[in-house]
């Protein structure tokens, strides 16, 4: 193949993929921060440490389907924290999609309403895997 036909189509990969709208520089939102968030907080709620290549599969594909999909683009373009709220529900869906093929064990472990992008309960159902709160007491006047 000519050189000048690999130039051609590397120029035209360049200009079709500046023409995409890209998530970051179009919104407020940082698909990495929401993959890592949802990542860790059911890495905690599992009592289980989740590898981090599940945050980088989760930002990678929201950025995708944000180029390449207009009706998710709507979705997270709306007004205020709606866009942001819709795109923590995708990536728990998606999570949630993910340990069902590769961690099945742990996918069982989940609430139910979790694979439709529902947060998780505030209560771990492993006691084990409860955070420590420490108790600070303050001295009053009556203890000088």
């Amino acid at each position: 193949m000519p050189a000048t036909l690999t130039r051609r189509r590397a120029c035209s990969e360049r200009s079709r993929k500046a023409r995409r709208p890209q998530l970051e520089p179009r919104t407020l939102l940082v698909p990495i921060a929401a993959a890592r968030q949802v990542v860790e907080e059911a890495s905690f709620w599992l009592g289980v440490a989740l590898p981090g290549r599940y945050a980088a599969g989760l930002a990678f594909r929201a950025q995708i389907i944000y180029a390449h999909s207009p009706s998710f683009r709507e979705k997270l373009d709306r007004p205020g924290s709606a866009g942001r709220d819709l795109l923590y529900v995708f990536m728990r869906h998606w999570l949630a999609a993910r340990l069902q093929v590769e961690r099945p064990r742990l996918f069982a472990r989940l609430p139910r309403g979790y694979c439709v992008g529902e947060p998780l309960p505030l209560r771990s159902p492993h006691p084990r895997q409860r955070p420590l709160v420490a108790s600070i007491r303050y001295p009053t006047k009556l203890d000088c």
